[in-house]
């Protein structure tokens, strides 16, 4: 709860009610707005699924093949064909 008072709603509203709610006296109205905004229109926004199955592993893929690359060990071509093929094998998975 402290760091938590500390960064207010720097990095946007606390999922947690109890926190929400523990801010509140400190913020702003407008801050106290948005939050009430949020918890109106929580209950009607569909669930999302910000990435795609299989993201992770073509993020760590980018990063081997950059790896690859800087250290010399493929050239641009093949760094970037190389992604491509196997961000697309993971992706239809």
């Amino acid at each position: 709860m402290e760091a938590q008072k500390i960064y207010s709603l720097e990095n946007g509203i606390p999922g947690s009610t109890a926190i929400r709610e523990a801010l509140k006296p400190d913020l702003h109205p407008m801050d106290i707005e948005a939050i009430n905004h949020a918890e109106t229109i929580s209950p009607d926004l569909p669930p999302t699924d910000y990435r795609q199955e299989g993201a992770s592993e073509v993020f760590t893929l980018y990063k081997k093949c950059l790896e690859q690359l800087a250290f010399g060990r493929m050239s641009v071509e093949q760094a970037v064909d190389g992604f491509f093929q196997e961000a697309e094998t993971i992706l239809k998975r």
